[in-house]
């Protein structure tokens, strides 16, 4: 799986079809697809080379999706640091910096939603929303995503 792939897969599991439905496996493929056929791929490649999604080393690297998913992360990254240990998200990346806070980076985002809404209403009968369930995964290396 791409590093591109990646980044949507993890994403994308955090949305739900408007019936309320998941994606099935099948279904995030065909999006994905549809995403680097509209050249989505190369433009996220080469922003993400120069702003890696890297935490310091021995950080442990916590992902989530679903709508509550950015609140238990921080629960969890809190309860980590109590314990001693180093934890962070990708808001806490130069990838999550980049992605947060440059006007670029908002375009992109802003290309990327309008493709996924796109196909959502063509593909599944309406736009994505947010799930309301949660998914925290806790990595053990350094990295949200390796090329």
């Amino acid at each position: 799986m791409s590093l591109f792939d990646t980044a949507l897969d993890i994403t994308l599991k955090g949305y739900v079809k408007a019936d309320g439905r998941p994606l099935l496996d099948t279904e995030r493929a065909a999006l994905i697809n549809h995403l680097r056929n509209q050249g989505l791929e190369s433009r996220f490649a080469v922003e993400i080379l120069r702003h890696p999604s890297r935490l310091p080393d021995g950080s442990i690297y916590i992902t989530y999706s679903g709508s509550g998913g950015p609140k238990r992360s921080d629960d969890f990254i809190e309860e980590m640091t109590r314990a001693g240990r180093s934890a962070g998200k990708i808001g806490d990346t130069p990838w999550g910096q980049y992605t947060l806070n440059d006007p670029q980076a908002n375009r992109v985002a802003q290309d990327f939603a309008n493709d996924i809404d796109a196909f959502a209403r063509e593909n599944f009968g309406g736009e994505l929303r947010k799930s309301f369930g949660v998914t925290v995964t806790v990595h053990l290396n350094t990295r949200a995503f390796s090329a």
